[in-house]
């Protein structure tokens, strides 16, 4: 079976391949961030942190490539997030402070130490979210490094990159 085009004939098989290459490229575009954000997920799984540094690493080095850059910490209940204090706060009152750097590949460290909240629709979940200076676009980061004064365990860390509008 083959559809004619204006002069042009054009089989079954070719217009099945176009639709799937639609379909491919749709749901990378969907996956990729192609939004105008980059994601990055460092650890899918619970990270418990302590006072102690806990060190992640990426498979391949993060980058900066956009103009914002963050680190996500994904929290849970009973945890919440305490927009009073810009900490998270468990079930009795008290609250948990973590700190984030970032080690370039160089070795420098970079703190991120501006802290905010998102309820992330990406994830279905709240994220304290640590960012920090700007950095050079193309920047990369071969480590994140991640304290806090309490114990407390973050579901998820995520790299993010976007352009705010």
């Amino acid at each position: 079976m083959c559809l004619r085009l204006v002069g042009m004939r054009i089989s079954h098989n070719t217009i099945s391949l176009f639709m799937t290459l639609t379909l491919v490229i749709g749901a990378m575009v969907c996956s990729c961030g192609w939004d105008g954000s980059d994601y990055v997920e460092i650890k899918n799984e619970p990270v418990k942190l302590t006072g102690e540094w806990t060190v992640l690493t990426p498979p391949t080095p993060i980058q900066a490539s956009r103009r914002w850059q963050a680190i996500l910490l994904e929290v849970r209940a009973p945890i919440v997030l305490d927009s009073d204090t810009w900490d998270l706060r468990f079930p009795d009152g008290t609250h948990a402070n973590p700190e984030v750097e970032l080690v370039a590949i160089d070795g420098t460290l970079h703190q991120l130490a501006m802290r905010h909240f998102l309820r992330s629709s990406r994830y279905n979940a709240d994220m304290l979210v640590c960012d920090g200076p700007e950095f050079v676009s193309g920047q990369k980061f071969r480590e994140v490094r991640i304290r806090s004064n309490r114990p407390v365990t973050v579901t998820r860390v995520v790299w993010h990159c976007s352009d705010p509008k």
